[in-house]
């Protein structure tokens, strides 16, 4: 054998091994990235999911075909990681240009932009071990408001509202007043109740509207009549009301220009299959019921008589936030179908699109200014997206 063809077998049998131990660091990494998604799921499991979910040992996983993909890109993620002090950027389909306004809160569940500032409502961790709080980020600083657990948060004419969760069983809304750039002069709390307050918006009619969550299990009857329903109230707090009720987790609201009742992001039961049941969107109107937990739209012939969703989005892809551009919905999605991810559903209906791609971790906060998307991730970064 001559040294050529020698030289040729070793050559091959390097890149045979070199295969092998790409493939390993490839697993290995996949199998990092889909424990932390899951760890931060189940940090927020017992207050945005119910007992049912937190119990289930199969979470939820990306498709098989994006297996691969998701792995090479935790490779390049570190490497870049590690060149940049940071994990790469999300991608725009359209290519604007996208800037990280702040890292590591501690899970920034909700966003809202107001008066040239980013508040970032943060959840934290339910042991304490985590604090969570109320963060304004502003020309490239961060500084904290108020402390606690916040779920939601919204701005409207000079005023900051949002929703904290008072361990064990209590949510409280907060109206905060006279902000300088750096404190709000006044704060006061508006509103108390039994379920958790999710997501906020204030709508046309000058009604401060939230989703209200379950109390103690998906499955369990609701004792109050605020569970698993989209609340409505003026906004000092008083003359509440029930807009519609029998969804699972209303999680986000957002108002689009010309509608007048709130778009609403909703994730479909667990425990039914990969494929099934959806997740869905609704426009929240009025007296409606789309009756959780009789009808989850795995079988439709079991909705019947119930109000029909604005969207069906598919299984387990994860809707969180929600915000208005234009004539299109912008949804942050905590699975999506190829990793987490912004989709753009329009308002007139019909299909969903994705926007943005890429997200190193699960999308859970979204807002709108101008034509500016802002979102959030469960590495505790905010982003700042253009022209959508």
């Amino acid at each position: 054998m001559t040294w050529r063809r020698r030289l040729k077998r070793r050559l091959l049998w390097a890149g045979v091994l070199f295969g092998l131990v790409l493939l390993y660091l490839t697993v290995s990494t996949l199998r990092a990235c889909l424990w932390a998604r899951d760890a931060s799921k189940r940090r927020l499991s017992r207050h945005y999911y119910s007992r049912e979910e937190s119990s289930l040992k199969t979470r939820r996983l990306l498709p098989l075909s994006g297996l691969l993909a998701v792995g090479l890109a935790a490779l390049v993620g570190i490497a870049g990681a590690t060149a940049a002090g940071g994990p790469p950027l999300p991608r725009p389909a359209n290519g604007a240009a996208i800037t990280v306004l702040a890292r590591e809160l501690p899970l920034p569940v909700g966003v809202a932009v107001g008066k040239g500032t980013v508040f970032v409502a943060g959840f934290g961790s339910e042991d304490g071990s985590t604090p969570g709080g109320l963060f304004a980020v502003r020309r490239g600083v961060v500084h904290q408001v108020a402390g606690g657990m916040f779920l939601g948060v919204t701005w409207h004419a000079g005023t900051l509202y949002a929703s904290r969760f008072d361990p064990p069983r209590r949510s409280t809304i907060l109206a905060l007043h006279g902000w300088n750039g750096r404190s709000f002069a006044t704060r006061k709390a508006i509103r108390h109740a039994r379920v958790g307050f999710l997501g906020l918006a204030v709508g046309p009619d000058g009604r401060l509207y939230a989703g209200g969550g379950t109390e103690d299990c998906d499955l369990c009857v609701q004792k109050s009549r605020l569970a698993q329903a989209v609340l409505s109230m003026r906004r000092d707090g008083s003359d509440l009301r029930v807009v519609a009720r029998g969804l699972r987790q209303p999680f986000g609201l957002a108002f689009a220009h010309g509608v007048r009742h709130p778009f609403v992001t909703v994730e479909g039961r667990e425990g039914l299959g990969r494929r099934q049941p959806p997740d869905y969107v609704v426009e929240a109107r009025p007296g409606e019921d789309y009756g959780f937990k009789r009808c989850t739209w795995a079988k439709p012939s079991a909705c019947a008589g119930f109000a029909k969703p604005f969207a069906l989005l598919p299984a387990h892809s994860s809707p969180t936030g929600i915000a208005a551009i234009g004539r299109g919905l912008y949804i942050g999605m905590f699975n999506g179908t190829r990793g987490p991810a912004a989709w753009r559903l329009p308002v007139t209906g019909g299909a969903w699109k994705e926007v943005v791609s890429g997200f190193p971790a699960p999308v859970v906060g979204v807002a709108s200014s101008g034509r500016m998307l802002f979102a959030s991730d469960l590495t505790g970064a905010v982003y700042r997206i253009a022209d959508q």
